[in-house]
């Protein structure tokens, strides 16, 4: 390593001196600039011998090189050289290293210097351009060339370097996965591993820089490492690009991610891996104007039925998943239930038309007439029980099915070539994706049914799902009726690296409803009733929002039709 320590003591007289004069030393007898004449006469002459001394200071002397001999492998004797050396007059100054084969290595290169009483110091270890030097004799050459257009002046002295720790540090196994990600906190790719091995002690960094090498941000290490920060032994950095602390992630784009090790005798060994971020952003989302509800008193056995808008306030999007507005609960379940068996298909053109079905796993053969969102709505899927008196799980078993279909418009039948059809399971998740031929033909060739285990409407990390509770129920589900932020027909398609998913885009505002039917008592007869937009297990975005007070009785019930 290297160092310069410069010495803040200045004599009195420099090459450009400066003399400032107080008020109380001027009289009535003074020159024109206020200065008594026998003491500016005085002033003057001082000033012409200080000017002479300093014209006739030697420029560059007092080179010293202690000891003249190292041996920099980091056991704590002749480590390190202590090379100090004189400057008399304004210079720029050039300290070079010389080995025995005429190789030249520059430790300081036409760094400008002020003269000074004392020494400038350099603490040289060895090390130049992040790597020891070879073991061998060198010649130490510092060179001055002064300001005011002079001769250079060039000291020389001898430096021995042997036994030099020339290994830099090991960076084994530096890996980053996945090399893209999507930190946006829906719970897909929104992390990264970055992993490596230290085989010996030494501090690290790591950092986030431009495909050009700027600095865009540090990277830590995670506490849950096996190692603590800088020791032997493996290490795991947990990325987030600052999402789950509320910060913006960096923008959308192609970034390296680059360690940097450096061991106490100062060699340094560097590595990177390319890293992509994409749909990066903090997910934000609001519950908008008043919630209607179908009723304020209700008779056992009825449903009651909420009305609600929503809105993407952020600039991200938002997964979310089933099951779709509209779907109608019992009371005494939760969301922790199965969903039907089959598929959900969506596909949107360029134009805004818009077409969305739920297919059995059987159907084989499928129509999707797409059509403009404004005027009549477009039809979303109907789910089984979304207007039944029931919820029971569908029973069916996991298999592959193939699934073709058309694509036409809902007005003159035409078929649209070049739209992409995606087909979900029916919770809304693993989506994938085919383009329609000339024809307006699809075709899946291997769809995968879930099995029932896995086609559920279960909490999904990430997910955004407008929540209800009351403060009357019975179990201790928090917030057991959840449905999907928006008609399918609202929502879009989003990519993350392993696979596709519903989502709610950047502005958009769409109307969620859904239904609880009250089959069960509940503790009390009156019980308040409140929505929360619900990150799941993140955070509650929104909410509790309009708290109703509601009336549960065995009279007649004031539901509007």
């Amino acid at each position: 390593m290297a160092a310069l320590l410069p010495s803040p003591a200045m004599s009195l007289f420099r090459c450009a001196p400066s003399i400032a004069t107080p008020a109380s030393s001027r009289v009535a007898r003074s020159g024109p600039i206020g200065i008594p004449i026998p003491l500016r006469l005085g002033l003057v002459s001082a000033l012409v011998v200080g000017l002479a001394a300093c014209a006739s200071a030697p420029l560059l002397w007092g080179l010293d090189v202690s000891p003249s001999a190292i041996t920099p492998n980091r056991d704590g004797d002749r480590d390190v050289a202590r090379i100090r050396y004189h400057i008399g007059r304004p210079a720029r100054v050039q300290v070079e290293l010389e080995a025995s084969d005429g190789t030249v290595f520059v430790v300081r290169e036409d760094k400008p210097r002020a003269p000074d009483d004392e020494s400038y110091e350099i603490l040289f270890g060895g090390v130049l351009g992040e790597r020891m030097l070879p073991d061998g004799d060198y010649e130490l050459r510092i060179r001055a060339s002064p300001l005011d257009g002079g001769p250079d002046e060039t000291e020389r002295a001898t430096l021995q370097i042997h036994d030099g720790d020339a290994e830099p540090p090991s960076l084994g196994g530096f890996s980053v996965q996945p090399s893209r990600f999507t930190p946006n906190q829906d719970g897909l790719d929104d992390r990264v591993a970055i992993s490596y091995r230290l085989d010996e002690p030494a501090e690290m960094s790591l950092r986030l820089l431009t495909e050009d090498g700027e600095w865009v941000a540090d990277i830590l290490e995670s506490l849950k490492s096996a190692s603590e920060p800088g020791e032997p032994g493996p290490h795991v950095y947990d990325y987030d690009a600052g999402v789950d602390a509320d910060a913006p992630p960096p923008p959308d784009g192609r970034y390296l991610v680059e360690a940097v090790a450096r061991d106490s005798s100062g060699n340094v060994a560097r590595a990177s891996r390319p890293l992509e971020i994409a749909n990066g952003g903090r997910p934000r989302a609001a519950l908008m104007g008043d919630v209607q509800w179908s009723a304020r008193r209700l008779v056992i056995g009825e449903t009651l039925r909420f009305t609600a808008t929503v809105k993407n306030v952020g600039g991200t999007p938002i997964r979310t998943r089933g099951p779709e507005p509209g779907f109608v609960y019992s009371e005494s379940a939760t969301f922790n239930q199965s969903a039907p068996p089959g598929f959900l298909l969506l596909t949107r053109t360029e134009d805004g038309r818009v077409a969305s079905l739920l297919v059995p796993p059987d159907a084989g053969s499928v129509r999707l007439e797409v059509a403009k969102p404004d005027g009549a709505p477009v039809p979303s899927p109907r789910w089984p029980n979304q207007d039944a008196e029931t919820s029971d799980p569908i029973t069916r078993t996991g298999r592959t099915v193939s699934l073709c279909g058309v694509v036409v418009d809902a007005v003159d039948q035409r078929p649209i070539e070049g739209v992409t059809v995606h087909a979900f399971q029916s919770d809304g998740d693993k989506g994938q994706a085919e383009v329609t031929d000339e024809h307006g033909a699809f075709c899946y060739d291997a769809l995968s049914l879930a099995e029932p285990h896995a086609l559920n409407y279960a909490r999904s990390p990430g997910a955004l799902r407008i929540g209800v509770e009351h403060d009357a129920r019975r179990g201790d589900v928090d917030h057991p009726w959840r449905w999907q932020v928006g008609p399918t027909t609202a929502l879009h398609a989003c990519e993350a690296e392993r696979e596709t998913y519903l989502c709610l885009p950047p502005g958009t505002t769409v109307t969620v409803g859904g239904g609880i039917r009250f089959d069960e008592p509940i503790f009390g007869t009156t019980f308040q009733m409140w929505l929360t937009l619900m990150h799941e297990d993140v955070r509650r975005m929104h909410g509790p929002y309009q708290p109703e007070q509601l009336f549960l009785d065995y009279g007649p019930s004031d539901l509007t039709p």
